[in-house]
């Protein structure tokens, strides 16, 4: 999209990688903190945050107006715990992975509930070794959910991702 715009722009690289898990970054009076909260869509995920005027930069932790897709990679406990570290951090608002610009009940509403049905549905089945058929079985009617772009062709595989993942553990 910025094509030309980018011309001559030099690429920069950090001197060393962050030591922790959060690292805090000052750019011309303006504070930016980098904090990886627990591996989520991928392992790695950070997030942004600009503590004065409290805004984040969530990447893939935040999905609003679509459903977010949870993966082979994903971990869908992990990302659970990262969001309700969200939740703890307050933002006045949030710029997600997918969506518009929203707020924190905005973002509960299409991120942390859903994956709190996710992981609560299917931890249920995994504990009773019930199987990956049944979890996405009696999971998948969600109408709660159903309003999320991407609902239809997404939901039945989260399930059974989550599933297989928590199997793992």
């Amino acid at each position: 999209m910025l094509r030309e715009r980018l011309d001559g722009t030099a690429l920069a690289t950090a001197s060393s990688p962050i030591a922790s898990d959060a690292e805090t970054l000052r750019f011309g009076g303006v504070t930016l903190i980098l904090s990886w909260l627990a591996d989520a869509h991928f392992p790695g995920d950070i997030v942004v945050r600009l503590p004065e005027p409290g805004i984040m930069f969530s990447g893939d932790h935040i999905y609003t107006r679509r459903l977010l897709g949870i993966l082979g990679e994903s971990d869908a406990v992990s990302w659970l715990a990262a969001f309700r570290k969200i939740e703890g951090l307050a933002p006045a608002r949030i710029v997600p992975g997918h969506g518009p610009v929203c707020t924190l009940q905005e973002a509960r509403r299409d991120t942390g509930d859903y994956l709190a049905f996710i992981v609560d549905g299917v931890r249920s089945y995994a504990e009773d070794i019930a199987g990956v058929e049944a979890a996405v079985s009696a999971l998948s009617n969600a109408p709660q959910f159903s309003h999320l772009e991407n609902f239809a062709s997404l939901h039945r595989t989260n399930i059974s991702n989550a599933y297989l993942r928590l199997e793992l553990k």
